[in-house]
């Protein structure tokens, strides 16, 4: 390949290319995110690390999946490669746009991982950054926690690109299609660009904020803050900046942090739940039961989304009538929830079902996106939230939400749109071992820690052999860890699956077994 087409390769502007180099960056991402997890799997089990470096591992893990998985997925990947085909447009309102929300995201990611690298050893706060933890260590150097301001505020920008982009190409860029025409996939992604752009840059404003915080400057033989938005009196007694000593107040980072990181809750579920449903009523041999009211669910889901954001804070020692009123909130929530549910039933029922892979992947998203959602509605209430706070019963809420719903919705929407995409078939045979071998060890591993936080086991552990009311877990923890260890060696069927497929696998127009439709059957 000349200079000249590998230029206007990794350049290229026009929508289906953005959208396979946004698959190949997050799924190198997802075999990072998934290496970090097995490492941090093996520590429990039988521990070799030291804590700061499990710390280390669990707060990359945790950044690299949300930030650089679940959310450029499921809509930068699939939006650049579905939008413009399901609305018969020829490429998105802003093409450069898109090229540089790609590069933006690759030089974000990058960062993030050489942040270990770099002074301090990475990042040892967890993916959410909490101050005054998030500033134990303070240096004049960037430091490995400045990296990850930096690589989210990278993010954020390039985030804020594609929702920009979407939200435009999908209102003015339709030929000869309603709204109410839409696929579901595409009201999905409509819906999660603008939360994505009402809510990333109230994100975008507290990293600028901490960034700060965490810098100082030395003169003379005295170190002083930039600022201090965030560290209170007897953790900054100098600033030369904010004009205070010392007056920021820790609880602001969690409401600013919050208030983006739930609405991304949904940022990363609302795109799958949209796949779903077209999945679903395709391979049921039916129309989407309830249209019009999946579309209402899905907007008052994306409304509350921005209004429950205080569950996460039920242990800061909140009034407790703002707390009933933030679980009421929370509780409520779950009725949209519900009423998709009931009616991807109801499309379920008296159809002609095919068992095909997406329809698996589909179905067991619908299966495990009910239980993290029940688990949920048990941490909405503050005293059960307060006692099962920081357990193992969180970790497997919120795996089954992010992996279960997520994941999941990924799947079928891979398996689902791959032919149209690439013009290949699927291996179905490989296809099936991938998704019953990921269905039953994601329960082996996941369903087992909602045990372990009721027994008030916590997360964030890195060795409890030492501690005698830890030691009988020990049995449970290497069940999951082996458990964990097949689920992520069975993701290498999907990779050899997709790459056998895609450069052996028969063309679509010579196989009979391809269906004569790709696109979901329409809504309504």
């Amino acid at each position: 390949m000349d200079m000249q087409k590998l230029f206007s390769h990794l350049f290229a502007t026009d929508a289906a290319s953005l959208g396979r180099r946004f698959f190949r960056l997050t799924f190198f991402f997802l075999a990072i995110g998934g290496l970090l997890a097995m490492v941090m799997r093996w520590q429990l089990a039988w521990p070799a690390l030291k804590p700061e470096t499990y710390t280390s591992l669990f707060s990359l893990h945790g950044s690299v999946m949300v930030f650089y998985v679940a959310i450029p997925m499921l809509t930068c990947a699939f939006g650049y490669a579905l939008i413009p085909r399901l609305i018969n447009a020829s490429n998105t309102a802003f093409p450069r746009l898109g090229a540089a929300s790609f590069w933006l995201l690759a030089c974000g990611g990058a960062i993030l991982l050489a942040s270990p690298f770099l002074q301090g050893g990475g990042a040892q706060s967890g993916w959410t950054a909490y101050p005054p933890l998030a500033s134990l260590r303070l240096n004049e150097n960037f430091d490995a926690q400045s990296a990850w301001y930096v690589s989210l505020f990278i993010f954020s920008i390039s985030a804020l690109l594609s929702a920009l982009n979407f939200a435009v190409t999908i209102v003015t860029s339709r030929h000869a299609m309603r709204m109410l025409d839409m696929p579901m996939t595409v009201w999905s992604q409509l819906i999660t660009a603008l939360i994505t752009l009402l809510a990333t840059p109230v994100l975008m404003a507290a990293l600028l904020m901490a960034f700060l915080d965490h810098q100082t400057i030395t003169v003379g033989s005295s170190a002083y803050r930039f600022t201090s938005f965030f560290l209170p009196d007897h953790w900054a007694p100098q600033s030369r900046f904010s004009g205070a000593a010392g007056a920021g107040e820790p609880i602001l980072w969690q409401h600013l942090f919050w208030f983006y990181a739930h609405p991304a809750v949904y940022i990363m579920i609302l795109p799958a739940m949209g796949m779903v449903s077209d999945i679903l009523a395709f391979y049921a041999s039916k129309r989407l039961s309830g249209y019009r009211t999946i579309i209402v669910c899905m907007s008052a889901i994306a409304v509350l989304g921005f209004v429950v954001w205080a569950h996460h804070m039920f242990q800061s020692g909140m009034n407790p009538t703002l707390g009933t009123l933030f679980s009421i909130s929370t509780m409520l929530i779950a009725v949209p929830s519900a009423v998709e549910v009931f009616n991807w039933l109801a499309t379920l029922w008296g159809g002609r079902i095919r068992l095909t892979v997406p329809m698996l992947h589909a179905l067991a998203f619908v299966g495990l996106f009910v239980i993290g959602g029940m688990s949920g509605i048990f941490l909405a209430s503050p005293p059960v939230n307060i006692q099962l706070h920081d357990t193992y019963f969180v970790v497997a809420h919120i795996h089954y939400v992010l992996f279960g719903g997520t994941l999941f919705g990924i799947f079928a929407g891979l398996t689902h749109w791959f032919t149209p995409i690439t013009g290949r078939v699927l291996g179905k045979r490989l296809g099936q071992l991938h998704f019953w071998l990921t269905f039953v060890f994601f329960n082996c591993t996941f369903f087992g820690m909602h045990a372990l936080g009721l027994s008030g086991f916590p997360r964030r552990v890195a060795e409890y052999a030492n501690y005698e009311s830890f030691a009988h877990f020990r049995g449970l923890n290497v069940f999951i860890t082996i458990s964990a260890l097949v689920l992520g060696a069975t993701q290498l069927i999907l990779v050899a699956n997709f790459l056998w497929s895609y450069w052996f696998g028969p063309r679509a127009s010579d196989s009979s077994s391809f269906p004569a439709k790709v696109a979901p059957l329409p809504s309504r």
